[in-house]
């Protein structure tokens, strides 16, 4: 009898050998790009709060000056109690 020695396909065993090293590789890529796209929607996200914040700063200005313009820039009436509040003298501040 002859031994007969397994045929060792040594191609196919180099490639299950890189297949890891590609998927990582590919998933290393993945995320990279999810990291560069959710630093660019924070830096969207934070730019436009700044801009929204300077418009609230902007509309409390503009509400200021109107209420300065109507002579309701009085200070506000505070009631001494809820149930004898009238609803006539109380002014909102802003």
């Amino acid at each position: 009898m002859s031994s007969m020695k397994p045929v060792v396909n040594y191609k196919n065993r180099n490639e299950e050998n890189n297949q890891p090293t590609e998927m990582s590789l590919l998933v290393g890529d993945m995320l990279d790009q999810m990291k560069s796209k959710f630093k660019a929607m924070g830096n969207s996200i934070m730019s436009r709060m700044d801009d929204m914040g300077n418009r609230m700063d902007e509309l409390e200005i503009s509400i200021g000056e109107l209420m300065d313009q109507a002579g309701l820039a009085e200070a506000p009436t505070v009631p001494s109690s809820p149930k004898s509040e009238d609803r006539q003298t109380r002014r909102i501040s802003i």
